[in-house]
């Protein structure tokens, strides 16, 4: 297990991502503010996972309070590069708010699960 820390910059709260790799699995769980500032945490913990040899990798949502455009974008990025490379991203336990911002602004070629 790995934790990334970093601040975000919306009122200055922090942000988490604590991975778990089990291969061929790697779940990624993300606490507070997802926002350009902190998407470093994001693509630091990704590439753990993948350095591990995850075929799919799940993002757990249950605890991100906030996302900005630039998270949405990269995930929705990630979502792609990651499949042209045979590997899978999901997303999981999305909060209301962020389903809300996900439902308004896209993306919508994100796998989503409950």
């Amino acid at each position: 297990m790995s934790v990334c820390r970093r601040r975000a910059r919306r009122r200055n709260p922090s942000f988490h991502a604590v991975t778990k790799v089990e291969p061929p699995l790697a779940i990624i769980h993300l606490r507070g503010e997802l926002d350009i500032a902190t998407l470093p945490c994001l693509e630091s913990a990704v590439g753990r996972a993948l350095r591990a040899d995850a075929k799919a990798i799940v993002l757990d949502l249950h605890d991100l309070e906030f996302v900005d455009v630039f998270g949405l974008r990269r995930m929705e990025v990630l979502t792609r590069d990651l499949e042209e490379v045979g590997r899978r991203l999901t997303i999981t336990n999305v909060s209301d708010r962020v389903m809300r911002l996900l439902r308004m602004i896209g993306p919508h070629d994100l796998t989503i699960t409950s």
